[in-house]
């Protein structure tokens, strides 16, 4: 799966973040400072910056290194730990987990790292801060740990779904997750249990190739974007977990990872095969109705929408930046600046100290 999604990027150039806002791209609480971390794929690290009025302020060092077993795709997928002082960064060639502490300047220490099962794609953390998944798309099975006190992770066994673990996202008002198989289509519930361990539920059916998920804050209502036909599938989550379809909306050229804003009423869909951001009102009922597009350099992968609200952020991985917006209050988009950040950024989180 993750092959057929990585080669997708190549061709065209190619938390509290999710664990607040429901797995995509997202939006972080806001404190006193801000920093912005952005996973670079080829450069095998992650390049770190102070977030000074919406602007990219490179730190020093300006990068820090991944634990990438060799040269090519590594750094995949970035999210914040529960108390916003831990980064925990997926590696999809070494199978590895990186963990890193956030010092008060913001810079990044290594802590540790975690073995995970073949291709890793990304992680999600608990709504109660307690246990972490890594979702494994060369095999059939996510990865459970418990984690640690001081953020290291320990193995806490895997879950097999029978199908391709694509990416996985928790509910951050229930005990509830879902998990995309890209290959099949599909996307499989679970719950997580009280010692952390997965148990599979039901299933149903997506659009073609879904990317990733994003969950609304209140829980209610999941979105799916859908690589391979430019859909985005629209579902209501019922009382007890169970998925009920409200329609699908059509997207750009390879939809990215689906940003929601902080209201709820704000949605929002890279390009990842082209150069756009698609803009969404979110209706009453969940389902999604376009407002307006707003270009955003090459291949756009995630929208992720900054502390204050008023600010977003864009790795653009065909021009090895990350693309910086102000958002209005009606939701809508302004470009501001093109920041250098590394090869193939391919994911970007903020935490707040």
């Amino acid at each position: 799966m993750q092959a057929k999604r990585r080669y997708a990027l190549i061709t065209t150039c190619t938390v509290l973040a999710a664990f607040l806002a429901g797995c995509g791209g997202a939006f972080h609480q806001r404190n006193v400072n801000e920093f912005l971390y952005s996973a670079n794929a080829l450069d095998n690290n992650i390049a770190q910056f102070h977030v000074v009025n919406g602007q990219l302020v490179p730190l020093t060092p300006p990068s820090v290194p991944a634990d990438s077993g060799h040269t090519g795709l590594g750094p995949e997928f970035l999210t914040v730990g529960p108390t916003g002082r831990f980064i925990y960064l997926v590696n999809f060639n070494s199978d590895l987990v990186s963990i890193y502490s956030v010092n008060g300047d913001g810079t990044l220490s290594k802590l540790g790292k975690a073995s995970t099962l073949s291709g890793p794609t990304n992680i999600a953390i608990s709504r109660n801060g307690r246990f972490a998944y890594v979702a494994n798309s060369m095999g059939t099975t996510v990865t459970q740990y418990l984690i640690n006190p001081d953020g290291t992770l320990k193995f806490n066994g895997n879950t097999d779904l029978g199908a391709d673990c694509g990416y996985i996202c928790l509910n951050p008002k229930s005990s509830y997750g879902y998990v995309t198989s890209f290959l099949g289509g599909k996307v499989t519930e679970v719950r997580v249990n009280s010692d952390g361990t997965l148990l599979k539920l039901g299933q149903w059916s997506t659009g073609a190739s879904p990317f990733a998920i994003t969950i609304s804050a209140d829980g209610r209502d999941l979105y799916i974007p859908n690589l391979g036909d430019n859909t985005v599938s629209e579902f209501h989550i019922h009382a007890d977990g169970t998925l009920g379809s409200i329609g699908s909306v059509a997207t750009g050229n390879g939809p990215g990872f689906l940003a929601l804003d902080a209201s709820g009423t704000h949605a929002y869909v890279p390009s990842l095969h082209g150069t756009d951001i698609f803009e969404y009102h979110v209706d009453v009922d969940g389902t999604l109705t376009k407002t307006g597009s707003v270009a955003a350099g090459n291949a756009p992968v995630e929208v992720f929408l900054g502390a204050d609200g008023r600010h977003a952020y864009v790795p653009a991985t065909g021009d090895n930046t990350v693309q910086t917006f102000d958002v209005a209050p009606d939701g809508s988009l302004t470009f501001n600046s093109s920041v250098p950040s590394g090869t193939v950024p391919d994911y970007v989180v903020t935490t707040s100290i």
